[in-house]
């Protein structure tokens, strides 16, 4: 795309004059300017046909208190997406900023089954079966309400099922953060990231 030229420039009375700058726009930039976006690290477990599947994700969004709503996003042709379309029960665990290595292990594409959870805590959602990872900051299940294709993603709305859960008695943690390519948090370094988050 061609350069645009905006005017930009205020006077000292407060007021816009005619000088110019140049903005290059290209829509193929568009995943390096959305990666320094921050958000918290999630990973988001189901379970299909007696298989553990799960992802690393940034995309959990609530969207709703009341009915209590929320809708994750996932990349379209994956192994995750026909997991939760069969089972349409899905949980999220919110990682603590100390849970680096949990985010790359669920992310890796190959590591879709039980095998990657034998080293991990977790415990099963008792309203969906799926995975909840014992160290995360919280523990929410839900149910698959609505399914909307967008571009190279599936967006799946579900409704909150069950109790939210928590470790009892662990004081605040930070949240695992990702920002540009890194994982990290507020508080502390980062490293770098894994393929496959969302």
């Amino acid at each position: 795309m061609h350069p645009q030229r905006v005017s930009s420039a205020v006077s000292s009375a407060g007021q816009i004059s005619a000088a110019t700058i140049d903005v290059s726009l290209s829509a193929t930039r568009f995943p390096e300017a959305a990666a320094l976006v921050a958000a918290g690290v999630t990973v988001i477990a189901t379970r299909a046909r007696g298989v553990d599947y799960t992802m690393t994700a940034t995309s959990f969004t609530p969207v709703s208190f009341d009915p209590p709503l929320a809708l994750i996003c996932i990349q379209r042709g994956s192994t995750f997406e026909q997991a939760v379309r069969v089972s349409r029960r899905w949980a999220v665990s919110v990682l603590r900023d100390d849970d680096t290595a949990t985010a790359i292990s669920c992310a890796r594409r190959s590591r879709v089954k039980l095998d990657h959870l034998e080293a991990i805590a977790y415990r099963r959602g008792q309203a969906t079966g799926a995975a909840l990872l014992t160290s995360s900051l919280v523990g929410m299940e839900f149910r698959t309400l609505a399914e909307y294709g967008a571009g190279d993603h599936l967006v799946v709305v579900g409704r909150q099922v069950g109790e939210c859960w928590r470790p009892a008695g662990d004081p605040p943690s930070a949240p695992l953060l990702r920002f540009g390519h890194a994982y990290g948090s507020a508080c502390r370094g980062s490293s770098d990231i894994a393929e496959g988050v969302s």
